[in-house]
């Protein structure tokens, strides 16, 4: 299924993406922290904490997520729209016994992913 989108809706999506990016190249987002959120711990390693698996995470940053789902034996597909965060993920020490890709949408079509095979993310 094909999506026709105008070109307003374009240019908005190229700005916020031109923001988004500008917070990356001048420093750390306010948005991302380094520390993977409480819930996220609770659920991994918590009282009934879930069994490993596959995650997808969306929106992922420099992968502070996706490293801890890696450290803990998850296989983690990490993407994010903004180019600078990916590579800044994919610069972590790799740890070549966790599975973990980080993947950038590739703009303007969000559904095309340049997603190498097995790109790491995860570091020590």
């Amino acid at each position: 299924m094909s999506e026709t989108r105008t070109a307003a809706e374009l240019d908005q999506e190229a700005s916020v993406r031109r923001v988004l990016e500008d917070f990356y190249r001048d420093g750390k987002p306010p948005w991302d922290s380094g520390i993977t959120p409480p819930e996220l711990v609770a659920l991994i390693e918590g009282p009934g904490a879930l069994m490993p698996g596959r995650a997808l995470e969306l929106g992922c940053g420099t992968g502070t997520n996706a490293v801890y789902l890696a450290r803990h034996s998850w296989r983690v597909t990490a993407v994010d729209l903004v180019d600078r965060a990916v590579r800044q993920a994919r610069r972590r020490p790799p740890r070549p016994e966790r599975t973990s890709r980080c993947c950038a949408a590739t703009p303007p079509d969000s559904t095309r992913w340049a997603c190498p095979a097995r790109t790491t993310c995860s570091s020590t």
